[in-house]
């Protein structure tokens, strides 16, 4: 399997996704090594269903516009460069433009007071009529709150899921 070193070590080496899969067996095992390179050269398991069902969401009209953004996608993320094991695809709706943002988190307890509600609200909608992007995680609680003060603000909001954005968890937070 490919680890996030790779998976940075590889484009910087040959300068694009397109350009690794160009460069060879023998050209990527100089940089990542036989087991790593090799990976490359097959389909993972599943890929067809995993490619059409990536499709189908992408082609999906409603709602947001969708994205795919591999490594190495000038739209991609330029913090999560910085991690020790970037994600290889970040699938997105909506505006491109807040991943690249100047951004502050807000999270907390799922279970908070209602006056820790209202104030992560009151806080996410004042910060993002500054312009700041809020980033959190969708869940119950202050990060919903967060959301819910950001979402019509000119800095809007930034939810980072780890269900996939076709199973919104929890449910309510769907929209």
């Amino acid at each position: 399997a490919l680890r996030g070193l790779s998976l940075i070590a590889l484009p910087a080496a040959f300068g694009s996704p397109q350009a690794v899969l160009d460069a060879g067996l023998a050209a990527r095992r100089d940089v990542v090594g036989a087991v790593q390179a090799t990976a490359l050269s097959q389909p993972a398991e599943g890929h067809a269903a995993l490619l059409a069902g990536t499709i189908e969401w992408l082609d999906d009209g409603a709602g947001p516009a969708r994205h795919v953004l591999p490594l190495g996608d000038p739209a991609y993320p330029a913090a999560l460069l910085e991690t020790a094991d970037p994600p290889l695809l970040i699938y997105a709706l909506g505006r491109l433009d807040r991943l690249r943002a100047q951004s502050l988190g807000i999270v907390g307890s799922r279970n908070p007071t209602p006056q820790g509600q209202v104030n992560a609200a009151a806080f996410a909608t004042q910060l993002g009529e500054a312009d700041l992007t809020i980033v959190s995680g969708l869940a119950l609680g202050v990060d919903g709150a967060a959301h819910q003060g950001a979402l019509d603000t000119p800095g809007g909001t930034v939810a980072v899921v780890g269900t996939g954005l076709d199973r919104a968890y929890p449910r309510r937070h769907a929209q």
